[in-house]
């Protein structure tokens, strides 16, 4: 498992790549926790999603912007877990 820490910023950006260490391709998953600096009720700018778009980066999206947010990005790599 590896994780990054995204600071406060990026409010006009909807994809945003993240680098973390590589994982095997068909035993991974990426996740996002995020928070976001609007204070309405318009939620859909608190949705986002991750995933992995190539061995050492996760993607990070969102369907509203004009918000900066935090993130923690973590990577899970299942490769080593016995079947």
């Amino acid at each position: 498992m590896d994780h990054r820490f995204k600071a406060d910023a990026d409010s006009a950006v909807l994809d945003l790549a993240v680098a973390v260490d590589s994982a095997s391709a068909g035993a991974r998953f990426g996740w996002v926790y995020n928070g976001v600096n609007g204070t309405g009720t318009y939620h859909p700018r608190d949705i986002f999603w991750a995933r992995y778009t190539d061995d050492n980066t996760i993607t990070i999206s969102r369907g509203f912007d004009g918000q900066n947010f935090p993130a923690w990005v973590p990577g899970v790599d299942f490769s080593g877990v016995n079947e």
